[in-house]
């Protein structure tokens, strides 16, 4: 049976790829412009730390997509009535 994750719950997913670690940052990017978080104009030093901050954290492909399931959620998008007031 395939080992267990650093969380002790089922199978490691493999690392977020280079390519899939760019896709987040761009999503991240329009994400934190279209809710009105970032600036425009001053998002860059912004987006550096947050791009530093999410390569060490080295996320596998499933976290990754949890986490652009929740920028998702954040514009709007989608996300499941049931979690709704």
């Amino acid at each position: 049976p395939p080992a267990a994750g650093a969380d002790g719950f089922g199978p490691e997913a493999p690392l977020a790829t280079a390519e899939e670690m760019d896709g987040f940052h761009a999503h991240l990017e329009r994400t934190l412009l279209a809710i009105g978080y970032a600036d425009p104009k001053q998002s860059a030093r912004l987006l550096r730390r947050l791009r530093r901050l999410f390569n060490r954290a080295r996320p596998d492909r499933t976290e990754l997509n949890i986490l652009r399931g929740i920028l998702a959620a954040a514009a709007g998008r989608r996300g499941p009535e049931r979690f709704r007031g």
